[in-house]
């Protein structure tokens, strides 16, 4: 697999807590599609980015086959092993091949007992490896919600707002990651907010060549006209 640096910013959405060995962590998998997706939740929120993977025999020996892609990969990496793989990638290497912008992950294992991540500049080769976290990562696909509905516009009336209260720090951190993490477009995020206080905010954004997803609950989220708030 192979990881673009800017992906490893979803770190910033994952437990930073030792005891919840699930959650410190992030999870790597590949969609039946063949699809890379990395995700990250502290049980507060959750970040999942998918990205186009550039072609792993571009990648220079001995990376264009350690790093070819093997159906139903799954892993989840330690937060700590995480972070470092991210370092992997010196500046100048991007510059020198954009395919040397990425960290190559073997996936020599559909489920492997140890991770190597390496990354190269040419001139020299830097890897990392550690062992798989031990703990089951948590079901996450039935939390992030499916905005697929018709969602209105100002165009079609006098639109219905929602209220919502969230964590402002929480917030502001995982907007960061997802921009980074996705390189958005214009640093653009779209925004869906629900109108039950039992239903997660989303949050999507796409960037060059990787689209994301985050999922944020609230504190507080119901139905309210802008002119009750005002009076």
């Amino acid at each position: 697999m192979l990881i673009p640096k800017s992906v490893f910013h979803i770190a910033k959405c994952a437990a930073n807590d030792n005891a919840r060995y699930a959650l410190n962590a992030v999870r790597l998998e590949r969609d039946t599609a063949g699809v890379p997706a990395a995700i990250a939740t502290d049980g507060k929120r959750l970040l999942e980015v998918r990205w186009a993977e550039d072609p792993a025999k571009e990648m220079p020996a001995p990376f264009d086959q350690t790093a070819a892609p093997r159906a139903n990969f799954a892993v989840t990496v330690p937060l700590a092993a995480w972070v470092a793989a991210g370092k992997l990638v010196v500046g100048k290497a991007r510059r020198v091949r954009p395919i040397l912008g990425n960290v190559a992950l073997e996936e020599t294992a559909e489920k492997p007992d140890a991770l190597r991540f390496a990354a190269t500049d040419l001139d020299a080769v830097r890897h990392t490896d550690a062992g798989p976290a031990d703990d089951v990562y948590p079901p996450y696909q039935h939390i992030i919600p499916d905005p697929s509905g018709r969602v209105a516009s100002c165009e079609d009336g006098p639109p219905t707002y929602a209220r919502l209260r969230v964590n402002a720090a929480l917030l502001a951190e995982t907007l960061d990651a997802l921009r980074k993490a996705t390189d958005a477009k214009e640093d653009a995020v779209t925004l869906y907010v629900p109108l039950s206080d039992t239903c997660p905010m989303l949050i999507t954004a796409r960037g060059p060549a990787a689209v994301g997803r985050a999922v944020i609950m609230p504190i507080v989220c119901k139905e309210a006209s802008y002119e009750s708030e005002l009076a």
